[in-house]
This record gives structure tokens, sequence and C-alpha cells, in this order.
């Protein structure tokens, strides 16, 4: 499998030459994880999810790394996780050898092609198969009988609910001819439960609209189990109980607004729950100025930045701008409510408004109207709040992390690409 080949930069040598290293003293561009800001993030939603009293599935894809999915695991809270690929799945396998991740969700509805190296993981896991696939068409159901070897495969079905990414809509003959599929007892396949997204929620301006679409997510993943008991006659009571996993960072924040009753859940979705809760989300652990625009959390929960370098400046045919090393490869190209391609962490006077590949450019807020803004020293080191975290870290080949005083107390390697 293609992950064998690839190879990851050396974190011993990596700690040997930065460790205790000062953030001030790092190469340009580099990512910068705040280990006190991450850690919180992640106590957050593990002490919300416990309040709930609901399953957490958290999501790897944001930084790939064995050390981060650790703290979101939170000290064996939770043994669920999702990948978004299988470098993530591969790079997290010792998790599921030794039993601290026992259920692993592949977040793409499965890709044909992937079959082969599914089977060789999940043999590689161990005793049993702890693996669960996300489907949203009888086809790939089709195909993984065909190909997918003698072993129960647990089976998510996702639902879309109005995001228009993946997934299946509710009272559709698609949906039926899927459950019924999963549900043929002369199959190898096990319905584990249903599953929605709602990136939408990364749209919205506060907490109360992320909290209506948190309660839309649930009842639109509790509809579909509701179709697969009533009118397949699945039996929760000799099986068990359906997941219905709901979540997006925006909408998993807004989950400390629900109700921890089941009761009240039920009252606020006017339907009886028809399995058991299980929250995901990624990007919480991070969270970046997408997130903040939803106002669900503030900059000071942002524990992702780049470090970059003032280059030069100018002022002549009108310009007033700044640049610095870091561009589109450092950056990324994502933007977002706020303006620009990110904002300085500690000086609120400049921002990225402008990026070519290794190139950034700083304006001043308000343009030429705040002309009188000081530059910042050439040489001068800053460090910039990206717009969107998972896009930003995959553009680096490792991470420093620092502690509260700035100084690097580890160095985590992502598992990239596919």
């Amino acid at each position: 499998m293609r992950h064998s080949f690839i190879s990851f930069p050396d974190k011993n040598a990596l700690l040997q030459r930065y460790g205790g290293s000062h953030v001030d003293t790092l190469p340009t561009p580099s990512a910068i994880i705040d280990y006190g800001r991450f850690k919180d993030n992640c106590d957050k939603m593990i002490t919300n999810a416990k309040r709930l009293q609901c399953h957490f599935r958290p999501h790897i894809k944001t930084h790939k790394t064995v050390e981060g999915t650790l703290l979101q695991l939170g000290d064996g809270f939770t043994d669920r996780a999702i990948v978004s690929t299988m470098a993530e799945a591969w790079g997290i396998l010792p998790l599921l050898q030794n039993g601290t991740i026992n259920t692993l969700l592949l977040s793409m509805p499965l890709v044909t092609s992937s079959i082969e190296e599914l089977m060789e993981y999940s043999v590689k896991c161990g005793s049993s198969n702890k693996l669960v696939i996300l489907v949203d068409h009888i086809t790939q159901l089709d195909t993984l009988l065909a190909l997918g070897g003698h072993l129960p495969w647990e089976i998510y079905v996702k639902i879309d609910f109005g995001y228009h990414r993946a997934g299946l809509f509710n009272n559709t003959l698609s949906l039926r001819s899927v459950i019924s599929k999963i549900i043929d007892p002369t199959n190898m396949l096990l319905l584990y439960g249903f599953y929605t997204h709602a990136g939408q929620s990364y749209l919205v301006a506060n907490p109360h609209e992320a909290h209506k679409l948190l309660l839309q997510e649930i009842a639109s993943v509790n509809e579909a189990a509701a179709f697969a008991v009533e009118q397949f006659n699945y039996n929760t009571a000799s099986n068990r109980p359906l997941q219905l996993s709901v979540g997006a960072t925006p909408t998993a924040h807004a989950s400390s607004m629900l109700a921890y009753s089941k009761l009240q859940i039920e009252s606020d979705i006017n339907q009886k729950l028809y399995g058991e809760l299980e929250l995901h989300a990624g990007n919480y652990c991070c969270c970046d100025l997408q997130q903040v625009a939803t106002n669900c959390c503030a900059t000071t929960v942002v524990a992702a930045t780049v470090l970059a370098e003032i280059v030069s400046n100018y002022t002549d045919d009108g310009r007033y701008d700044q640049l610095i090393n870091a561009g589109v490869l450092a950056l990324s190209r994502e933007s977002g409510p706020y303006e620009g391609y990110g904002h300085l962490l500690s000086n609120h006077d400049w921002y990225v408004g402008k990026l070519s590949q290794e190139h950034g450019i700083l304006y001043p807020f308000g343009h030429k109207q705040q002309m009188h803004q000081p530059f910042l020293p050439i040489g001068s080191k800053v460090r910039i709040l990206p717009q969107h975290a998972c896009i930003t870290l995959a553009c680096h080949p490792y991470y420093f992390v620092v502690d509260d005083k700035n100084i690097v107390i580890d160095i985590w390697v992502p598992v990239k690409y596919w």
C-alpha cells in the first residue's frame, strides 16, 4: 500500500535540534501548536460529552497525529475515532492494536479501490474488525460484499440533511434500498447507525443558530433510524442500539446548550429517539478564524498558528504594506467571514490580505485610512491565526508544540497525504 512508500521527519532528531527553543528562534514559516489551548479544547469537549451522557467520536483530520489523538480521546473517556484518510488510519494503528481505540470510522464514503487496503488494515487491527465503513450508495455495498472477503463489516449510513456534500436523503427509495441490503441476514453486513455532518454550520453567526442546526442533525439521523426500526422491523432489543452520530465543530460547540435529559432532547426534536446519541467533531481541538466567526468560540482558544517573518515593507506607488515569507503553501488560500487569509496573533493592526505561493502581504486594517500604523521591524517574527486550521496544518511537515512560555516542549509529526 502506498503509505509504506512515504517517509516522514524524524521526531527524535527534531526534538534534539529544537526542543527547549523559544518560538522566536524557530525557522519560518512553521506551524505552531499551543499545547495548553489544544488540551483545554479537548477537555472541554469531553466534559460536555460527559454532561450529555452521550458517546463522543473525535475526528483526527485537523492534526493527523498520535499525540493529538490521545488528547482528544481524553485518558480513555472514549475509544472511538474518525479518520479522513487511510494514511491517518495507518498512523494510529498502534492505538487500535493496544485497545485504546476499538472502533474507527473512515469518514469518506467507501472508495472501491480501497477495499483491499481496508481488509489488510482490519487484519492488522487484531482479533476483530474495528473498522466502521461509511456508505451512501447501494453500489458501495454490492462492491464491499463482492470484494470484502468474509469479514462482518460494520456500516454507518450517511444522511444528507442539507449540506449536499455526501449522503442519502430521508424518505427516499435510495435510503430504503441501502437499509434493506444492510439488514438482509444473508449479507455479512451490520447496521452500526446513521451519521450526518452539518457543514453548513460553518456559516452560522451565533451559538443559537448552531444549536438549531444541531437539533436538525439529531432529527435527521433519528428519522433514518426510525425508518429502519418501523419499516424493516429492525430489532433494537436483540441488536446493539443504533448509533445516531451528529456534529461539526460549531454544532459540537453548541451542544453545550443541549439539555442532558433524553426526554428533553426528544421534546426538542419532537421525536422519540431510536438510538444512542454520538457527538463527533474534529476542528475543535485547534479552532481558527472560521470557527471564531461563528461566535461559538473566541480567538483566545485558537491553538494553531503559523510563524512567519517580516521580509520587507513598501510605501511607493500608493502602497502601504509588508511582505512575509508565508504564502499559500504555508497558510492555504482559505477565506471566511473575517477579512483576509489570516490575522496576527498579537498585533491587531495588520492582516494577511494577499497571497502567492511563498509570498504573503500584510495590509493594515482600513487600508489607506490606517497608513499611520507603524511597520513591524524587518526580521521580526509574527504568528498568524489561520482561516482554516485543517487545511493550513496540512501544509506543514511537523508542528512545534509550545507551552505557555512559548518554549518547544514537543514536536508532532502528522501522517499526511493518503
